[in-house]
């Protein structure tokens, strides 16, 4: 379970998620967002006491994540390939399954130069 607020200026957002532990598909995350409000039921905690009770309420009781999901720039440790991001060329890869996780799921289409489905041919025979 995680709850995260964000103050920036004069405005406020809130998200909580009630994750597996275990690892998950990260492009799944939005079914996991639930409000504020159902976390501190589970854990028995209350968030944010020091705000003022009509945007405590405002924040907490929303089931909609009022920040935005990360994408897929986030880190897929799972695959030991690391974060989405870190590299952007062929000659950043040091195999073809990272060259084939870079393009499919973070999307770097530059690795695919003739537009075959396969990345970074001189790794992808």
């Amino acid at each position: 379970m995680k709850v995260i607020y964000e103050f920036n200026g004069d405005t406020a957002s809130a998200m909580a998620v009630q994750a597996p532990q275990a690892s998950f598909d990260f492009d799944r995350l939005a079914s996991f967002v639930v409000s504020v409000d159902t976390i501190e039921d589970l854990t028995g905690l209350d968030f944010a006491t020091a705000l003022a009770d009509d945007i405590e309420t405002t924040l907490e009781t929303a089931p909609e994540p009022a920040c935005p999901i990360p994408g897929k720039e986030a880190t897929h440790e799972a695959t030991g390939f690391g974060s989405c991001g870190t590299k952007k060329t062929c000659n950043k890869m040091s195999s073809c399954d990272e060259a084939k996780y870079f393009l499919n799921v973070c999307g770097v289409s530059r690795l695919d130069a003739n537009k075959d489905g396969i990345p970074c041919e001189a790794i992808c025979n």
